[in-house]
């Protein structure tokens, strides 16, 4: 789901799909292709001049630096190349609960 406050575009997407594949990947698929064309509206210029913060959240993070061997240390996100492709300008996640605070790792945007 989606929804505007204000100045910012905030999207909720279920990050377990990834996770339990034996439900179907068309769950997987069909998310993905919701959120491209979610963003792709709210990355036109009109709506980003209007709401210029895109914050994402969900419950598994999609990369993490930590070496715990859970999570998105077993399973390459297949969002990641989205948020980089669209400039989130935030995204939260809790299934570590562990704060990180950092810089683009995404090639090309390490000095945004």
């Amino acid at each position: 789901y989606s929804f505007d406050v204000g100045p910012i575009h905030i999207i909720g997407f279920s990050t377990e799909v990834y996770f339990y594949t034996q439900y179907g990947l068309q769950l997987i698929s069909e998310q993905y292709n919701w959120l491209e064309q979610d963003l792709k509206e709210a990355n036109k210029p009109e709506n980003r001049k209007q709401r210029p913060w895109i914050i994402t959240m969900g419950h598994r993070p999609m990369y993490c630096s930590n070496t715990d061997h859970d999570d998105c240390t077993k399973h390459e996100s297949r969002v990641y190349g989205l948020r980089c492709k669209n400039n989130f300008s935030v995204s939260v996640y809790g299934q570590l609960d562990q704060v990180r605070m950092g810089f683009s790792t995404y090639p090309g945007l390490e000095d945004l």
